[in-house]
């Protein structure tokens, strides 16, 4: 079984007086396929037991891998438990997940397991792990796309004048759920006009006036895995250099896109798109990465930055969302999650990149 997998190269990390606490929701998914707000896992070189509380005990010990031993704890006592499982096991060092865990956490954690015991980071090694899909992840992230691709159709013939960016965006919602989708992986961007200049826009009630233009940034959940998908029209009619920047950034994508492969770093990944918007005049307006990780959250590693020094390898999953913002007149983003394989990438969403003018 692919969690069995999983659990079995994390444990290449342990030695024999050492083991692993994995406390976040998406951790523990990634490792047993079960999803609860309340959990432990505890990973030792010989055994591996989950603990969780009442609400969970039924289907806990129906859907928790069968190598996994399951143990019911009221929450108030659960570290205690856990800090006896561990003494238990005769373990020295503890790895935890310092990328999750609040400062209270770490606190409790820290005064429930006695000074003797060493703690170290286990997140770089669990997010490394992550960031190279499986068949199986790549699948469901397709189907995630899928459902993108299949409201960004319906959307389009939706969209009508005077409506406001927030109504535009519970349509879009609306939408994702009837396609399928578990919920949506972020919260949705609809911004029409001059806020489009803002890359992380929040839908408000600007309504929709010809000459606007439509920055959509949307995605869902699908068998926990997220898509992210981001395309931007233009409403009747454009203005010249609305119209250049969005060719710009059309090239820019599509440059990266047949550039990018396993084997290259990621500020290397990232420079495709930025010296091709630079070159063309607007490097200042380019204002934020080229792309980041996604899979069972919408921003994972690897992230794709000029800043970041990270190697891109096969069956990694990234964005691409190459984008110009002109601050007061407006900004255009293109975005597809891409497969990063040996000698290229492979978009998962299809949806038309030309200019659609509405």
């Amino acid at each position: 079984m692919v969690f069995s997998s999983r659990l079995k190269q994390l444990t290449e990390y342990i030695s024999k007086d050492s083991g692993v606490l994995i406390n976040s929701e998406v951790n523990r998914f990634y490792f047993t396929g079960f999803k609860s707000s309340f959990g432990y896992l505890l990973i030792t070189e010989s055994t591996v037991k989950f603990f969780t509380d009442s609400r969970y005990a039924v289907d806990a010990y129906v859907n928790i891998p069968e190598n996994i031993e399951v143990e019911i704890v009221d929450s108030m006592s659960c570290y205690s438990l856990i800090a006896s499982a561990v003494k238990k096991a005769g373990i020295t060092s503890l790895g935890i997940e310092e990328s999750y865990l609040t400062a209270r956490e770490a606190q409790v954690i820290r005064a429930n397991f006695g000074t003797q015991l060493k703690f170290y980071d286990i997140s770089p090694i669990i997010a490394s792990m992550r960031a190279i899909k499986s068949k199986d992840e790549l699948s469901a992230m397709k189907a995630s796309a899928e459902i993108c691709d299949n409201v960004f159709s319906i959307i389009v013939k939706k969209i009508r004048y005077n409506m406001t960016e927030i109504d535009l965006a519970i349509e879009i919602e609306y939408q994702l759920r009837l396609a399928g989708a578990d919920g949506t992986s972020f919260d949705t961007i609809c911004a029409f006009g001059v806020n489009s200049s803002k890359p992380h826009a929040r839908p408000t009630p600007n309504k929709l006036e010809k000459g606007d233009m439509i920055l959509l940034d949307f995605g869902c959940v699908k068998n926990g895995y997220c898509s992210d998908f981001s395309r931007t029209l233009a409403f009747f009619q454009i203005k010249p250099e609305l119209k250049r920047i969005y060719n710009i950034v059309l090239g820019a994508q599509r440059h990266a896109i047949n550039a990018i492969k396993a084997g290259m770093y990621t500020r290397e990944a990232d420079s495709f798109a930025r010296e091709f918007i630079k070159a063309n005049g607007y490097g200042d307006e380019f204002t934020h990465a080229l792309g980041h990780g996604v899979g069972l959250e919408i921003h994972e590693a690897p992230v794709v930055s000029k800043n970041s020094d990270e190697m891109l390898k096969n069956n990694m999953t990234v964005s691409c969302e190459p984008g110009i913002y002109l601050n007061g007149i407006g900004g255009v983003r293109i975005e597809d999650v891409i497969i990063v394989e040996d000698d290229k990438v492979t978009p998962l969403t299809s949806s038309t990149k030309e200019l659609i003018i509405l």
